[in-house]
């Protein structure tokens, strides 16, 4: 948006400039050609005639300077929109990739998310297996230490 009251504010301007310029010129032209006539027809000023002239050239030459300068300024703008066109497709590519990144993303938490409730389930079978083989390690214990009293009582050295 601020694009394009930047091109329609230098529009505005170009377009004002021009008009100004041509109504000074048109009524520096009408000026000095009333002039002109009415030395023309008394013959009295050749000087005078000689300075309106290099007016009018001078007016003549601002005029072909401003619409040069008008000219560039067309250019300008075309090349600036030509900029803010490549800017937006750009601006549409990044936004796609964008949304692309955001769809992957998701894919990958909600993978994440089935993976973590899989790991959850997995440690809760594995804290069942460490308590059943802790209750089987004491049972073991208690066998290992009744086998031992009892090759102790009946005194055995060795048992294989």
């Amino acid at each position: 948006m601020e694009n394009i009251r930047v091109y329609e504010e230098r529009q505005m301007k170009v377009a004002q400039e021009e008009s100004q310029a041509r109504l000074r010129f048109d009524t520096q032209i009408a000026r000095l050609t009333h002039q002109y006539v009415s030395l023309y027809l008394s013959y009295r000023n050749v000087g005078l005639i000689i300075l309106l002239l290099s007016r009018l050239a001078f007016e003549s030459e601002t005029l072909t300077s401003t619409r040069e300068r008008l000219r560039r300024l067309e250019n300008t703008i075309q090349t600036e929109n030509a900029n803010v066109e490549n800017l937006n497709a750009q601006k549409q590519v990044m936004q796609e990739k964008l949304a692309e990144t955001e769809r992957t993303i998701d894919k990958l938490r909600e993978g994440m998310n089935e993976l973590q409730e899989t790991l959850d389930q997995e440690t809760k079978v594995v804290e069942q297996m460490k308590k059943v083989s802790v209750k089987a390690a004491k049972v073991l214990d208690a066998a290992l230490k009744e086998i031992n009293s009892c090759v102790s009582y009946f005194g055995i050295d060795q048992f294989y």
